[in-house]
Formats: structure tokens, sequence, C-alpha cells
């Protein structure tokens, strides 16, 4: 594969790995369903660390990079990191007490979820 095959191709593997990511994303709350002596905060948190890691260690450069710049804004950085922190735990309490059917996480699901929630057809249940 020629450098400029690989470029023509790119756009092609960015959208497969965002849908890949899509349907990875969409099966959390379901997988978190079959752990039911786990806490949703364990779970939210686990996946916090392991996620953060993951992301941190493949940004490390971009962040050693700007690290000026972050010092300089670290008011919004340390806003940034409380509302990273807080999601998934508030997201996986959300899904233990609210249930998986009401997990809006599809891509494709989205636009309709707000039709739904406002129309009064609320059928999530537990």
């Amino acid at each position: 594969m020629t450098a400029r095959t690989a470029a023509a191709d790119a756009p092609l593997w960015g959208a497969l790995f965002v849908a890949a990511a899509s349907v990875l994303w969409g099966t959390t709350g379901t997988a978190a369903t079959f752990a039911p002596s786990v806490s949703p905060l364990a779970i939210g948190a686990v996946a916090m660390g392991i996620g953060g890691l993951l992301q941190a260690l493949y940004a490390a450069r971009s962040i050693t990079d700007h690290r000026g710049g972050l010092a300089e804004r670290w008011r919004l950085v340390l806003l940034a990191a409380a509302a990273v922190a807080v999601y998934p735990l508030a997201f996986y309490s959300s899904m233990h007490l609210a249930g998986v059917a009401s997990e809006p996480s599809s891509p494709l699901a989205r636009p309709l979820w707000p039709q739904l929630w406002w129309s009064g057809s609320r059928t999530a249940s537990r």
C-alpha cells in the first residue's frame, strides 16, 4: 500500500472506527447489567480509570507539548477533569436505576430520544 492509497482510504477507516466505537459504547450499559453484584459506581470508576489511563498515555506527548497553556487555564482544566470524572459515575448509576432500555447512547437513537421523552411515551422501566 502506498502513501497515496493510505491517504485516500483514511476517511473510510475513520468512519469505520467511529462506527465501531459507537457499537462498543452502546454495549456498556448492557454489559454492566450482567454484573448485578457490582456497584454501578465501581463499574464507572473502573471504566473511568482504565479509559483515562489509556487516553493519557495516548495523549502524553501532546499534554507535555501544551503544558504551559494547560497551566495557564488550570481552572478550566480542573472543571473539565471534574466533569469527566463525574460522567461515568452518573451514567452507570442512572443505568442501574432506569434500566438499559432507556440508554440513549446509540447515535441513531439520540435524535429520537427527546421526541420520545417529551411526547409522554416513556416506555423504559426496570
